[in-house]
């Protein structure tokens, strides 16, 4: 049987310092058990330099960036852990959900 976790939306909104601690007590596990976690997120992961557009992982620019990076929601050290037990996939595709809302506005 295959097993895996999903952590969706990584970053939606800031944890307390109790969430950040397990979160990362549960990756610091799958990590040294070498089991399969994805994890999703909409922020960007390589900041913008001022006045320079963001950049995906692949290089592609991003017009309109969110303003905080990935790093500034889950904090460096586990963004620095996901760098080390992550491979990033890039999904560049409509917002579903603004889609959605917009089809039953017209």
């Amino acid at each position: 049987m295959w097993k895996f976790l999903v952590l969706d939306d990584l970053g939606a909104s800031k944890p307390s310092d109790w969430v950040r601690d397990i979160v990362g007590i549960v990756l610091n596990a799958r990590y040294n058990e070498n089991r399969t976690t994805v994890i999703t997120t909409n922020y960007v992961d390589n900041p913008a330099s001022e006045g320079e557009p963001s950049r995906l992982p692949g290089g592609r620019m991003i017009p309109a960036a969110r303003e905080d990076t990935l790093e500034q929601r889950i904090g460096s050290r586990m963004r620095s852990r996901l760098y080390e037990m992550c491979r990033t996939v890039e999904v560049i595709a409509p917002d579903f959900r603004r889609e959605k809302t917009q089809a039953g506005h017209t």
